[in-house]
């Protein structure tokens, strides 16, 4: 009788390792999603970040101004780009480097 007391008490002993072991283990789980959850979030604010200054510069690209040269007072407006040829290929190339950095996320 003491040799199943005994026994019973070791597989008691057993069974509560092997909860605490699964408690923490899951605890262990929820830790890892929530940090996965954030890193995911952080992503996704960079990526908002990113494709709110490809529109930005976008935008500058198709941006104009008026020509001051060609425009006629009483006439019709002439506008022209406000950035040269020059500074558009930069903007242009800045935009490509950004979409990249995206994509290859």
């Amino acid at each position: 009788m003491t040799t199943n007391l005994v026994s019973n008490k070791s597989e008691q002993e057993e069974l509560n390792v092997q909860e605490l072991a699964m408690k923490e283990l899951e605890i262990r789980e929820r830790e890892f999603t929530v940090h996965q959850k954030l890193i995911n979030e952080e992503v996704r604010e960079d990526d908002k970040m990113l494709m709110e200054k490809i529109k930005t510069i976008s935008s500058l690209l198709t941006d104009s101004q008026v020509d001051e040269e060609k425009s006629v007072f009483g006439g019709e407006t002439q506008y022209k780009p406000v950035f040269n040829d020059v500074q558009q290929e930069e903007l242009r190339l800045l935009v490509l480097k950004l979409a990249k950095q995206l994509v290859n996320r």
